[in-house]
């Protein structure tokens, strides 16, 4: 009985101690002052099921290379503009622009298209860098224009 009730109890920490990491990644996120690529490809490969919550910055990095998100030789460490985060969170959930944004996919006409569907405010400049907290509301922004 009680050997039961150890494997029980081990079963039950190792448990939350995997879904406790993933919830401490996402509060780093949420805390940090400036986004880096690894934090926005993480937020970008967990919704996209190309990595597993616990994943780190850098499997998430390699995950979207190989999808074709994101540049060869990508450095997980490196800070992101709030342009090609939003290029990379457009590209991420599929959501449709107009017509500069079909004609030349780029950060800049994502930015824009961002934008225009209020997703970034208008008096954002796209070379600066952005929050963790900013990064999550610009990805369920897309995930809402998306999905409708």
């Amino acid at each position: 009985m009680k050997k039961v009730f150890f494997l029980l109890l081990t079963a039950v920490f190792f448990t939350f101690s995997i879904s406790a990491q993933s919830s401490e990644k996402l509060s780093e996120i949420i805390s940090s002052k400036k986004i880096t690529s690894g934090q926005a490809a993480y937020l970008s490969a967990v919704y996209l099921n190309a990595v597993q919550e616990q994943a780190d910055y850098s499997q998430s990095v390699k995950a979207l290379e190989e999808l074709s998100l994101l540049k060869e030789g990508t450095s997980p460490n490196d800070f992101i503009s709030i342009d090609q985060c939003a290029f990379l969170f457009a590209k991420t959930t599929g959501i449709k622009g107009g017509l500069f944004y079909t004609l030349f996919p780029t950060p800049r006409y994502a930015f824009k298209e961002l934008q225009a569907k209020k997703i970034i405010p208008p008096d954002q400049d796209p070379s600066f860098s952005l929050s963790g907290r900013d990064a999550i509301a610009i990805l369920n922004g897309c995930i809402d224009s998306s999905s409708k």
